[in-house]
């Protein structure tokens, strides 16, 4: 054994030093999931990192406190959660080897839409933006008055749920007569936003016509049903001169639109059995005071 050649632990992790950092000298985005996270007294956070392929490797990463002063309040604003375990990230991540500390991943960046996915880190910034603008509760001041009876609608002429709450309301039991108007417009596609628009201006001309507008459309997928989080569509309801009802999608939607309107119901017949219900509650009501005049 020739020990003239024997290198000494330093020179060792000084090579490993510059293969490792030689090899990687710039950041990169790498897609893990937190296994866990703390944050320490110095205001440094840990995390354990896995590979979220399900490969089984595994490593610590560190976000320096100055770094995390910005990350951490940036995500939680962005998605609405803050970082911890079992969350899948897209981080940017900076290799360096120390001869003391050995390897650290240190966390410079992330990228919040991998974590919720870019539609709904969207829907987040639009519902932020109207809040941020007095959006919420505009239209809500408005009511319907105690009987409603004429309604401007927006929607699709050939859509199954116009047909529904067409079929619902004219055909009501009761014998109860309305008057209903439909402004069509495009309800899904790239052109929606611009012709739900379009569609609601044309009736706000005419508002001294109507009660109220109904904007509705039946089920159908999130990418389907994806204008309804369009930001001017929203400010458009928000903004319209006639209370709005809104019933979109199934029950478990939940779009912007819906949020901004002074009604929303889950469905395009559930519009339909509200304004009912105005009409069955009176009837009810003249009915007692009859009685009680007897």
């Amino acid at each position: 054994m020739d020990i003239k050649n024997a290198l000494t632990l330093k020179e060792l992790l000084l090579t490993v030093k510059k293969g490792v950092e030689g090899a990687m000298p710039f950041p990169v985005w790498v897609s893990a999931e937190i296994a866990e996270i703390k944050q320490r007294s110095s205001g440094h956070c840990y995390m354990e990192l896995i590979d979220d392929s399900g490969a089984g490797a595994r490593a610590q990463a560190v976000i320096w406190n100055s770094n995390y002063r910005v990350i951490a309040p940036y995500f939680e604003n962005e998605t609405g959660r803050s970082l911890g375990p079992g969350m899948k990230i897209l981080v940017k991540i900076q290799v360096s080897y120390s001869e003391l500390y050995s390897l650290t991943l240190s966390v410079t960046d992330i990228e919040p839409s991998f974590s919720v996915g870019e539609a709904e880190l969207e829907r987040r910034r639009t519902v932020r933006r109207l809040e941020e603008e007095g959006m919420f509760g505009m239209n809500g001041t408005l009511r319907l008055p105690r009987l409603p009876r004429r309604f401007a609608v927006v929607s699709s002429e050939t859509a199954a749920g116009y047909r529904d709450f067409m079929k619902h309301l004219h055909e009501n039991q009761y014998g109860f007569r309305f008057y209903t108007e439909l402004f069509p417009a495009v309800m899904q596609g790239r052109e929606a936003p611009v012709s739900i628009v379009s569609a609601m201006e044309r009736a706000a001309l005419r508002e001294n016509e109507f009660d109220a507008l109904v904007l509705l459309r039946g089920g159908g997928s999130g990418a389907d049903l994806s204008c309804f989080d369009d930001y001017w569509v929203s400010v458009n309801v928000a903004q319209f001169p006639l209370p709005v009802i809104t019933g979109i999608g199934h029950d478990h939607d939940n779009h912007i639109c819906d949020m901004v309107a002074a009604y929303s119901v889950k469905t395009p017949t559930a519009i339909a059995d509200l304004i009912l219900d105005c009409f069955i509650s009176e009837d009810a009501r003249l009915e007692s005071l009859a009685v009680s005049l007897r």
